[in-house]
This record gives structure tokens, sequence and C-alpha cells, in this order.
């Protein structure tokens, strides 16, 4: 490739921009390929049923009280200030926030065996 003129370089310049330039599309075809199989196996659901279920799950989420003291775990401390600090806060009820999400959602369906 040394003794190549200005010209001939120009021209291999050209090629590989152009070959670098399909490199990309399949590179995009191949991730939006890898993207439709990867969804391929999932259920279809309709945008009106995603509404619905966004719905139900709001309505789990809004009957689950948060302000109830018994469903944390806090862990407390005195700092150098003798001033009492929360050190850590654990939700101890993340199985009832799921079987109430969960109920709202599946009362949405009509499931079968």
């Amino acid at each position: 490739m040394e003794n190549l003129q200005v010209e001939e370089l120009k021209i291999v310049i050209s090629d590989l921009t152009a070959k670098m330039e399909m490199f990309e599309i399949i590179e995009r075809d191949l991730e939006t390929a890898k993207k439709l199989l990867k969804d391929a196996d999932k259920p279809v659901l309709m945008q009106v049923q995603a509404d619905e279920i966004a719905i139900e799950v709001d309505k789990a989420v809004q009957r689950i009280d948060f302000s109830d003291e018994n469903n944390y775990d806090i862990e407390l401390s005195i700092d150098y200030n003798n001033t009492i600090i929360i050190d850590s806060i654990e939700m101890t009820a993340i199985d009832d926030i799921t079987e109430s999400i969960c109920d709202y959602v599946l009362n949405y369906f009509r499931i079968t065996e």
C-alpha cells in the first residue's frame, strides 16, 4: 500500500468507508433481529389490556398502607451529638404488597387450566 498514488488511496478510503457503513447497517439489523427473537415467545398484549393492568396495579398500590409502622423494620442509633438517627429502614410487607398487586391484576383475567 505504500506505493499507491493519491487517487488510489482516495479510492481505498472510499471503499473502506462504504464497507464500514455497510457493517453499521448489518449491526443494526442484527440488533433488531435479536430483539425480535427475544420478543417472539412473549404473549401478545394489546395496549388496552396493558392500560387495564396498569389501572389494576395502581388500585392495588393505593390500597397499601405505607404509613403503617408495622410494615417496616427500623434500626435506630445515637450519633455523636446524642441525637437518635435511623440507620436503616427495611420494608417487611413486601409479600403483602406482591400478593395485593397480583390479586388485582389476576382478577382482571379469566384464568384457565
